[in-house]
């Protein structure tokens, strides 16, 4: 009994020193491998860089499409937020009599939770004299709230407040372009007067949309706020345009947006036909659009990898075509299938990867320049630049496994007398 436990035990250490012996053996041939890779490549250095520059510039531009569009998508959605993501406005249908009232925004406002200002908007046309010139304006009344509402930036003097609006003072506030067309700049507009149907009012704030929306919003280039309560002296029944509205977060826009169409509806004659829109949509469509260009700009990408694949396989080709001799010593000396397969496939993504990390330098430097001496920031994404390695690496695979299985297939014997 003690005699076959140790008999046992023998062949347990024996096969433990086996095994331990081909991984050793193993561990001894990747090192092997990468040798005679790399002893090819500084045989071959030429060749090697050529083959590999167009792994860099695949590399390079697959990073570089995906920071450009990220970064683009990044702005896009920005120049929305400045709009406003929590923004809503609802206006009735012209087709229609049943005009919104500034009693239809106190109700919504009482029925809907989520909202934290409102504003409704009339739009009149009056003879406004600024300076020596007297033209035809457009003019928009407002409650206060509408300068937080619409996102609006101040490069002079302030908005109105609730206290000017509730005692009807004749306060304006006009756009930089207004400022600049009259006064010659914003900084002398502010405080100057102004007269609105021969009745004098002081520019108490210079704004300026924080988007610029190419006159495609209600303001335009030229227009003038005034205080809701005031514009209505000029004009009481020009019915309200807009009811605009801000809800406490973005997810609630959607819910908010129901409730007030709700409540709007409620307070009308059922035939009429009133829009509660938001930029929930806009937002969606950017997204969705950039995504897109960024697929597209992607495969683009992929492509030029994957011709830089092609490159790489053919160089490998030839490489083989050159080595022929070298194959059969090897495989008459005892190297296997794998041996051979292995030898190839390694310089192939030995070339590939080298020409990855390479573009993904480069693809870093080039933000990092613009940067420095443009002032323009472009982030570059971590996971980009793995992708774009990545990539590079499978292409190196790709484009090895058919010259490494061509090599491997070799008669030893025609290879080793091979002219």
């Amino acid at each position: 009994m003690h005699l076959q436990r140790s008999e046992r035990g023998a062949e347990v250490l024996s096969g433990q020193i086996l095994a331990r012996g081909m991984k050793s053996e193993r561990r001894l041939a990747w090192r092997e491998f990468v040798r005679l890779a790399t002893d090819s490549f500084t045989t071959d250095r030429s060749g090697f860089i050529l083959t590999a520059l167009a792994c860099v510039i695949g590399t390079a531009s697959l990073i570089l499409v995906f920071t450009i569009a990220l970064a683009g998508k990044k702005y896009v959605l920005g120049r929305i937020d400045a709009l406003g993501t929590n923004l809503i406005y609802a206006s009735y249908d012209r087709a229609s009599a049943d005009f919104l009232t500034e009693e239809d925004l106190h109700a919504v406002e009482r029925g809907v939770p989520t909202i934290t200002a409102a504003s409704p908007l009339v739009q009149l046309n009056i003879a406004t004299t600024a300076g020596s010139r007297s033209e035809d304006t457009v003019i928009l009344g407002v409650y206060p709230q509408y300068s937080k509402i619409r996102n609006l930036l101040f490069s002079f003097g302030r908005p109105f407040d609730e206290d000017e609006m509730s005692h009807h003072a004749k306060v304006a506030l006009v756009t930089e372009t207004f400022a600049r067309r009259h006064f010659g700049t914003s900084s002398m507009a502010a405080g100057a007067i102004i007269h609105i149907a021969e009745i004098p009012f002081t520019i108490v704030g210079v704004f300026r949309e924080g988007v610029e929306t190419f006159g495609q919003s209600e303001i335009a280039k030229d227009t003038i706020l005034l205080p809701y309560t005031v514009a209505r002296y000029f004009n009481r029944t020009e019915p309200i345009k807009e009811l605009f509205f801000t809800v406490s977060s973005a997810s609630s826009v959607a819910s908010a947006s129901n409730e007030i169409s709700q409540v709007l509806h409620s307070r009308h004659l059922p035939h009429s036909v009133y829009r509660v829109d938001n930029l929930s949509q806009l937002i969606s469509v950017a997204r969705h659009s950039a995504d897109a260009l960024t697929l597209v700009l992607s495969m683009t990408a992929l492509v030029m990898l994957a011709i830089a694949g092609i490159g790489i396989m053919n160089i490998m080709l030839a490489r083989i075509r050159a080595r022929i001799p070298e194959i059969g010593l090897r495989k008459a000396a005892g190297a296997t299938k794998r041996d051979i397969q292995m030898q190839f496939i390694c310089e192939a993504i030995g070339i590939a990867l080298t020409g990855g990390l390479a573009g993904g330098i480069i693809a870093m430097l080039i933000p990092a320049t613009l940067n420095l001496f443009a002032g323009f920031k472009l982030p570059v994404s971590f996971y980009s630049v793995l992708l774009g390695i990545s990539a590079a690496g499978l292409v190196g695979i790709a484009s090895g496994v058919f010259p490494a299985v061509r090599a491997a297939n070799m008669n030893p014997i025609d290879a080793v007398f091979h002219e």
